[in-house]
């Protein structure tokens, strides 16, 4: 076998091992676990922003889908300036943090 010519690193393989094992769950809860919780809070206040937007959406958020009433003045008047949908400034300020 090729660690019997090494004694001491076989003597020393389970001391590195642990070494490297401490290292590795050390940088899991200092990085990534913190990391985590971040990534968590921000796809929540995603969630919670995308699901007003859809509410605003549907509730007749200024006809910008769904209301058929941008339709119909557009039928009437063939040379009116189509109305610009809100933007997502506005869109953002209106949403509760």
């Amino acid at each position: 076998m090729v660690l019997s010519k090494f004694p001491i690193v076989s003597r020393n393989l389970p001391l590195v091992n642990l070494a490297i094992a401490t290292t590795a769950l050390g940088f899991q809860v200092a990085v990534l676990y913190p990391w985590h919780l971040t990534i968590d809070d921000s796809h929540k206040n995603l969630i919670k922003k995308m699901e007003e937007h859809e509410r605003l959406l549907k509730g007749g958020g200024g006809g910008v889908i769904g209301d058929t009433a941008i339709i119909d003045n557009r039928a009437a008047n063939p040379n009116q300036q189509p109305q610009k949908p809100p933007s997502l400034t506005t869109i953002n300020s209106t949403v509760p943090t």
